[in-house]
């Protein structure tokens, strides 16, 4: 239930601000269905959704869902071709872990080459890349980094 209480999380100020939060990345949140446990959200800090199209446990489309509702953050979306609820275990190819690790060194580091991984189009980023996506986008590219 990780994803889904990252996604939580990161739309309370007190926990944000208690935990010093500054990106998150929810995969395979569940949110909304199969069971609606938590309400949906707007995060208060950069956040990055991670589905796959096989995945039979949390359905991509209310994850995708999520990332619509959200805003006034930089936001990416990425849903794996072929990828069931264990994409991010060992159990599955974990191709989402070298966008994970560029999402936190954009947003917490401040590295502008990796918030091209994610936000960029350039052949190794999210959306342009070599893993096959069947729904990929982001948006508010960061343009003035600050390390936190």
């Amino acid at each position: 239930m990780g994803g889904g209480a990252t996604y939580h999380a990161a739309g309370q100020s007190d926990v944000v601000k208690q935990y010093n939060i500054g990106a998150v990345v929810a995969l395979h949140p569940q949110i909304t269905k199969p069971v609606e446990l938590f309400p949906e959200t707007t995060s208060l800090v950069p956040i990055f959704f991670g589905s796959g199209s096989d995945d039979d446990v949390v359905a991509p489309s209310s994850v995708k869902s999520a990332y619509s509702q959200t805003s006034g953050v930089p936001k990416a979306f990425s849903e794996i071709e072929g990828a069931t609820h264990q994409e991010p275990t060992n159990k599955g190819s974990m191709r989402h872990t070298p966008y994970v690790i560029a999402m936190f060194d954009c947003h917490l580091k401040g590295d502008k080459s990796q918030c091209d991984k994610v936000y960029g189009n350039g052949s190794g980023s999210l959306c342009s890349g070599a893993v096959k996506m069947t729904d990929c986008e982001h948006e508010d590219e960061p343009s003035d980094l600050v390390a936190v």
